[in-house]
């Protein structure tokens, strides 16, 4: 499989551990295009984090929503490396709502891989597809699928980009408390065989949101990195390997995200 080319973005999502397919907010345009439709709001947004402070590893994104008499209309751009590895997202969304209770999103997204001078760079189109049901007036179910065919974006060695898949509930108890838990499978992770989950909690205090989060994807990752030699990795990225601990805050406004790792040296 080539690169992911696709993950979770916006504060909000990003401190709830990635659990944001039946949230509906300004950056459902990314996570669930049906979130629109129930947002339902001009809105514009700008996203950045930085893991481990290298700016090779930075994810920027942003992000328009526009409504009309029609539906919502919405478009997204998301860029993650450098001059030697890059890749770029770009999409075009629609979202409508069907009744108070259940809406359907799509987007059309042209994805773009630069591997630097030597080697090129190689471009495909593909789409995705969510829906949104609010089961209750508390609960709501969300899925989503981001590029369901697999589209192929090399002849060598057949490499496709993964295919994402999530589905989940939020269950709101207020405006101060959430809690949200979603499944989801991304088929290019050979040693994450099942469906990861993901869970979280928000709680709205003062103008500021806090949140915990569990993520088996880490689990996952730590066990595939503690029966894989260290020698196989650059001493530049072995010293990050062993993540004992990641809390997440966000401010309110949706700003602001901060990250605390306990990493231990190797």
């Amino acid at each position: 499989m080539a690169g992911e080319h696709w993950r979770p973005v916006g504060a909000r999502a990003t401190a709830l551990g990635s659990a944001s397919v039946s949230m509906a907010d300004n950056w459902s345009v990314h996570n669930n295009q049906a979130g629109m439709a129930f947002y339902n709001r001009p809105a514009v947004g700008f996203f950045y984090e930085n893991n481990f402070m290298l700016k090779e590893l930075g994810y920027q994104s942003a992000m328009v929503t526009l409504p009309t008499r029609y539906g919502v209309f919405g478009g997204n751009i998301t860029y993650t490396g450098d001059a030697a590895y890059s890749e770029t997202n770009a999409g075009i969304a629609y979202a409508r709502a069907f009744g108070n209770r259940f809406a359907a999103g799509l987007q059309l997204d042209y994805l773009h891989t630069g591997l630097g001078p030597e080697y090129g760079s190689a471009g495909i189109a593909t789409f995705e597809l969510g829906l949104m049901t609010k089961i209750s007036g508390n609960l709501t179910f969300g899925a989503h699928i981001f590029n369901p065919l697999s589209a192929k974006i090399s002849g060598f060695y057949d490499e496709r980009i993964a295919s994402v898949m999530r589905a989940g509930f939020t269950y709101t108890f207020s405006e101060a408390l959430l809690m949200t838990a979603e499944v989801y499978k991304n088929y290019s992770r050979q040693f994450n065989s099942w469906p990861a989950p993901s869970t979280g909690f928000l709680i709205k205090v003062m103008h500021v949101s806090a949140s915990l989060q569990t993520h088996s994807n880490i689990l996952s990752v730590l066990d595939w990195l503690s029966k894989t030699s260290l020698s196989t990795f650059p001493p530049l990225y072995t010293k990050f390997l062993d993540i004992l601990l990641r809390f997440h805050f966000n401010m309110l406004s949706g700003s602001h995200v901060q990250h605390f790792a306990s990493i231990r040296n190797f």
